[in-house]
């Protein structure tokens, strides 16, 4: 057993996420703290717009993370069969469609912006808060290809500096400028100048790298090769894929906005913000996954042993978080963000129950996404209705929308996994007979 135990933690996903593992907590403890300050200088009202509107955010964000997946997929196979050029080639391609999409987003959002159609909206109350929001979605755009890029070459280190940086500029910025009076303008503005230091320092990194020749150090080019490499796929499954997850985890706030008063949206957003630390848990296994299983299926190797550890890593991870969470959840609440929110540690403890299925989601989705296979994205797609349904009827107090959201990604989960040992029953039965005969 205990064998078992070091395989999954030290194996090949262990391995390569472990850096990105500890830079995510390192990155996640500074981002809860730039949480926490915010939290403390904004209102509770003005603190629940602010969370409402990132959330919107994950949702205009959708398409470009479709993009950065797709990206990735062929970035981790060009680069794991040596073909330079292709792989150049379509970098370059991406930053040119990239900035096309970025101004073309920018005209529309300030046509919108001016015809007043953003303020009957979002109802957010102030036109510098709504200018900022719409330059912060201009500019996580430009992000696309230096993530795709790292993430396709599988630089965690990158990747989880990136993720410190980002967290670290969020703090120096953002609270400097909230701490001037500019409040939720601040805020985002703060993230606007972190994320275009990081952008002009990967944009560097990526060129010296490439000039350098450093990246591709141990791969030589083979023509013979260049007939495998599997062209660009279609962004649309993918699209549903992500719209799906993002509608799944991230829509209860925009839900809460809708029903409730700024005040109870403040105290909810503290308790959302918190409880889905679980769901974020897996990010460092899902950033290294991902690329991993892509590179396999260019190879044809099977990659049943990387969903297998990434399952149990984050259970393991989740559960303990949750249990974490249930049973501090009022006094947690109470330091972090004080005595104005002190409502939100009632639904914090059972927010964090909600967010355990979704991380174990999280992971078997792009599992199978990396294997061009959407079976999570059709069932939430089934589930998103539902939840919205019963959200749209019950929502006489904070808890309910909670209790909405746990028993839509636990069904979501139930359902999920046995469509998906049913569908694998050959390669799981293959994978156990498999270990069993290394065992004799």
């Amino acid at each position: 057993m205990r064998k078992i135990i070091i395989s999954i933690f030290l194996g090949k996903l262990g391995r390569a996420s472990g850096f990105l593992f500890f830079a995510s907590i390192a990155g996640g403890a500074i981002g809860y703290f730039y949480q926490i300050l915010i939290a403390r200088l904004l209102s509770p009202a003005e603190y629940g717009v602010m969370v409402a509107m990132m959330a919107f955010l994950a949702i205009l964000s959708v398409p470009l993370g479709a993009y950065v997946m797709l990206l990735s997929r062929d970035f981790s196979s060009l680069y794991a069969q040596g073909n330079i050029f292709e792989f150049l080639r379509r970098y370059r391609e991406a930053w040119r469609r990239i900035s096309l999409a970025a101004l073309i987003f920018l005209a529309f959002y300030l046509v919108l912006l001016l015809s007043g159609i953003i303020q009957s909206y979002l109802k957010v109350g102030s036109r510098w808060d709504e200018l900022s929001f719409g330059i912060l979605v201009t500019v996580s755009i430009l992000t696309v290809p230096n993530v795709s890029a790292f993430q396709g070459m599988q630089n965690f280190r990158m990747l989880g500096l990136n993720g410190i940086a980002g967290n670290v500029g969020k703090v120096i910025f953002g609270v400097g400028f909230v701490v001037l009076g500019w409040g939720v303008s601040g805020v985002f503005g703060g993230i606007v100048v972190t994320t275009i230091l990081i952008l002009l320092h990967n944009q560097m990194a990526i060129k010296q790298q490439l000039n350098n020749g450093l990246i591709f150090q141990e791969n030589k080019i083979n023509p013979e090769i260049n007939s495998k490499i599997p062209a660009s796929s279609s962004i649309y499954p993918l699209l549903l894929a992500n719209l799906a997850f993002i509608i799944m985890s991230q829509f209860d706030m925009i839900l809460v906005k809708t029903y409730f008063t700024p005040e109870q949206t403040g105290i909810y957003a503290a308790a959302a913000v918190l409880g889905k630390t679980i769901m974020y848990l897996p990010g460092a296994l899902v950033i290294a996954l991902f690329p991993m299983v892509a590179e396999n299926e260019s190879l044809d190797r099977g990659s049943f042993s990387l969903l297998l550890q990434g399952l149990v890593i984050t259970t393991f991870l989740s559960c303990f978080g949750g249990v974490i969470l249930y049973f501090f959840a009022s006094p947690l609440i109470n330091l972090l963000f004080g005595s104005a929110y002190a409502e939100a540690g009632k639904i914090l403890q059972y927010y964090s129950l909600a967010m355990i299925p979704l991380a174990i989601v999280t992971i078997v989705e792009y599992f199978l996404i990396a294997k061009r296979r959407f079976l999570f994205a059709y069932l939430m797609l089934a589930v998103v209705p539902i939840e919205i349904i019963l959200v749209a009827y019950f929502h006489e107090n904070l808890l309910q929308i909670v209790w909405i959201m746990t028993v839509c990604g636990w069904l979501l989960l139930v359902v999920g996994m046995f469509a998906i040992g049913f569908q694998n029953r050959l390669e799981i039965y293959s994978f156990i007979k498999t270990k069993k005969k290394s065992a004799l």
